[in-house]
């Protein structure tokens, strides 16, 4: 794997810790030869679509932010209207 790739790991990483809405965890599972991420709400529950998308990871980590975030923005709005 280039270095550029290594890099963009990075990116995708610092952005999520910068990102993601409280209570939301994105959780790595490291294995040879692939790398699964997962995310989980603040309730632990796994909100994350079935793996094997097609996507490269620092791409899978950057859709998993816009997911919680969407997703805790419709949580707001379910509470707003309770």
């Amino acid at each position: 794997m280039s270095a550029t790739f290594f890099h963009r790991i990075g990116e995708a990483v610092e952005a999520a810790c910068r990102d993601l809405p409280d209570g939301y965890i994105i959780e790595l599972a490291l294995e040879r030869g692939a790398a699964v991420p997962t995310l989980y709400d603040p309730d632990g529950e796994q909100i994350s679509p079935e793996v094997g998308n097609g996507l490269e990871l620092p791409d899978e980590i950057a859709d998993f932010v816009v997911l919680a975030n969407a997703h805790a923005a419709g949580e707001k709005a379910k509470a707003v209207q309770s």
